[in-house]
Order: C-alpha cells, then structure tokens, then sequence
C-alpha cells in the first residue's frame, strides 16, 4: 500500500472516530431506577403552606371584632375568607352601584362572597384590612377548633361579665354551655358595632351594643338584595356545628320549603305552588313568588348542617387548606411563604394569570420630538445624528473556537482556498498549463 493511500486511510479514520465521538454526545442518558421514584415523588399533593400557629391571646384579639355577631354571619364571614380577591372586587362593585343601580355581581364570585353584599360595612370592614383577613383565613383553615373555641370564651365571658345582654334586635342565650347569638326575629339581620378591646380588657365595663343601621334582609332568603340563588343559580348556605367545632358552607336546597309561584318562571308557565329546592332560581321573576317566613324560622342550624354536610365539599375546613395548597405547576424557584394578598392587584390592574382591564386605564401617550432625550453623538459632543461604526478591514468570519472536526468551512469556500493554493504552488488555471515539480521530485502532467 502507497504512502499517500495510507496517509488517506488515517485521515479517515480520524473523521470517523471524531463523528462517533459526537454521535454519543448528542445521545440522551438512560433512564435509572431512580428516575420513576422521582416521578412518583412529584406526583405526590403538595402539602398547604401553614404559617406559625397563634396563642390563645393572639386568637381572642383575632376573633374579637366578629365574636358578637349573630353566628349566620361569623359563618358567612368564615366561608368568604377563603376568596379575598373576590372580597376585594365586591367592595369596589358596591361603590360603583351608588351611581349604576343596574350592576349585577359577577356569577364567578362565590356564593359566600355574593351573600356578603346583603351586608355593605361587612365588605368594607374586610376589604380595608386583608392582613385580617389573611390571618382569619389562616385560623380557619388550621386552628379552626381553637378558633372557634376563642370565639365561645370571649362570649361567655363577656356574657358573665354584663357586657352584652339581649335586645329587641339580637338574643344572647347559653345553650349546654355554649353562647348562641341569633336574631329576634326570622328573616331580620342586624350589625352590631363595639369596641373588640371590652372583650378582652382586663376590668371590662358594660357598654351599650349599638347597631350600625336597620335590619338586614337574611341572605338565604329570595327576597335577600343579593340572593345568591338569582345570581348563580345556587342558593347559598353556612352554618356552625360549635358541638363538632366544624363549619359548613355551600349550596342549600332549602328542604321542604314552599314557594307560591304566580307565572314567576321565565321559561315556564307554572301557577302554583313550587318545592324551594325544584325552583330555577336563575329563570325567575322574584316579584312573582311569595312564601311563608315561618317556613324559613323552622330550618335551624342542626337541619342546615346535616345537609350540607352530605354534600362534597362543604366542609369549610378542608376547602380552606385546599386553597393553601401551593401550585404543583410552580417553578423551583417561587417563594413557598405565604403569599401577601394585598401584593395581589385586583380588577382594573394586571394580575398573575389574567389579562389586564382595559377599562379606567390610562392610555400611554406618544412623546414629541421636544420630549425625547438627545441622542449622544460622537465624543460626546451631542450631536443628535446616531453613531455609525466606524470603517474596519475585512471582517473575519473564521471560528474563534476550533470545533471538534478542525476548522470544518462550507464547501465552495473550502473549494476556492484549495484553488487558491494550487496557484500559489505555480499549478491550476493561472499556471499556464507549466509542468510542475511536486515534492516527489517527478514532473506531473499538466492539468487540461
């Protein structure tokens, strides 16, 4: 075998083993048996995010501000904790109805939420201290039994202590040692206003509980200003289970409640007598019906409770830590504290998720020419004209890093440095056609 066929064959072999080596760097590693544990970790239902517990003082001044009222709303307020933002949103829906008595709350709120409009103060009293709110919500999600708990201590002894006594408008009644607060009359919800520190002063004296405006329509009640059933077709229901320490929230069919029907359907003509859980809320004219609120005095607590709790997903408990639970879909990077909701903006502004309100946002306007700041010109001296790049020799496209094949160029540049060469040595095209010597020493034939 000749010299040159072996330098050719060695060549080759270089490529070869070069273009193997690369192969096996582009190949993706093979699977371990490690690989399905961590699959089957990931898969696993992140744990809720739970802050620092609170002590038994921390959880009195807590509860403190909702400890007197009537337990329909300590419920309600409960339940609603678990939607801040839709809090947030309701408190600015409310200012907008002063001017527009045609708006309507959006069907996306939950039915805690919506509720909660029957009660204006409530919604501001929420929606001005979301650091409260934050920390009511965790309470119920994780010391729901110590929460409530606080809530009887600070009535029984505020009780005890002649602070509270019942009115024409709420009845303040011990029931097998636990303080029930309820209204005096079916149908009618009032709001008292004190000082929460009286509760938890160390010699508290008796005050007048005041009430911040008239009755308050019940918020489960068809004739309610907010009903729930009318704006998401679900009535709307909570309620506390102080015996078990639990709360219950969520739809309510209302039992065997009967509602008159004078061609109140929308959709059908129907005159008569309708079952409260039959009734399509949301195709109905509510000055079309009337009913009995005697029927509505009858259904008590206990009987509320029994059938939420045989509806999924009720108990207030659960769905408040399922709420905490951090994203699965979460970048490693994302902070595992909990999450500030008053960092969160909220209608009208951008928001994770969710596209911006165009509605009452500035539109950006374009600057002048005077508005635009000068453009540095060369040494700067200001000149407004851009800096052009100044004229350099022939840019140099070759590889700064060698790749792995050697310096490897597209074939028609390769072809023209390998003319380029020839000439240089005396051959190809602009050698005349002379002979040569090559570095044998032998005269070649000229090329034609």
């Amino acid at each position: 075998m000749s010299s040159s066929a072996s330098r050719l064959i060695g060549r080759w072999a270089i490529v070869g083993t070069a273009l193997f080596a690369a192969v096996s760097l582009c190949k993706p590693p093979l699977a371990t048996a490690a690989t399905p544990a961590i699959t089957a970790a990931s898969a696993q239902p992140s744990q809720p995010l739970r802050p620092d517990p609170l002590g038994e003082d921390e959880l009195g001044v807590l509860v403190a501000r909702i400890a007197l009222y009537p337990d329909e709303l300590v419920a309600l307020i409960a339940t609603a904790t678990l939607y801040p933002l839709q809090i947030v949103e309701a408190a600015r829906f409310l200012d907008r109805r002063k001017t527009n008595s045609n708006l309507k709350p959006k069907e996306s709120w939950d039915g805690s939420v919506i509720a909660l409009l029957n009660y204006p103060e409530l919604i501001t009293m929420l929606a001005d201290d979301l650091d409260w709110l934050q920390r009511f919500g965790d309470a119920v999600a994780f010391q729901q039994d110590e929460m409530l708990a606080a809530i009887q201590l600070l009535r029984s002894r505020a009780l005890s202590d002649g602070i509270i006594k019942s009115d024409d408008k709420l009845i303040f009644s011990k029931e097998r040692d636990i303080v029930v607060i309820k209204a005096t009359q079916p149908g009618a919800v009032f709001v008292p206003t004190y000082n929460p520190a009286l509760l938890y002063a160390a010699d508290p004296q008796p005050v007048a509980i005041a009430y911040n405006s008239a009755a308050y329509p019940n918020y489960w009640y068809p004739t309610a200003t907010f009903f729930a059933g009318a704006v998401t077709g679900a009535v709307f229901a909570s309620v506390i289970d102080w015996d078990g320490r639990s709360i219950w929230g969520g739809h309510f069919d209302g039992g065997d409640i009967d509602i008159n029907c004078n061609q109140c359907m929308n959709n059908i003509d129907i005159n008569g007598k309708l079952k409260f859980k039959d009734v399509d809320w949301k195709n109905i004219d509510i000055n079309r019906i009337s009913f009995d609120s005697a029927q509505f005095a009858k259904v008590d607590g206990q009987s509320i409770k029994s059938r939420l709790e045989a509806t999924e997903g009720t108990n207030i408990q659960q769905r408040a830590r399922a709420e905490r639970r951090p994203s699965t879909t979460a970048s490693p990077s994302r902070s595992t504290g909990v999450r500030d909701v008053r960092a969160t903006r909220i209608e009208g502004t951008n928001r994770p998720n969710q596209p911006a309100a165009i509605e009452n946002s500035p539109r950006p306007t374009a600057r002048t020419a005077a508005d635009r700041p000068p453009a540095v010109g060369l040494k700067g001296r200001g000149e407004t004209s851009p800096i052009r790049p100044r004229p350099a020799t022939k840019q140099d496209y070759r590889t700064k890093q060698p790749a792995g094949l050697g310096d490897v160029r597209p074939g028609r540049v390769a072809v023209a440095h390998s003319r380029r060469g020839g000439e240089t040595l005396g051959g190809g095209i602009k050698g005349g056609g002379r002979q040569h010597r090559d570095f044998s020493g032998r005269r070649s034939l000229p090329r034609r």
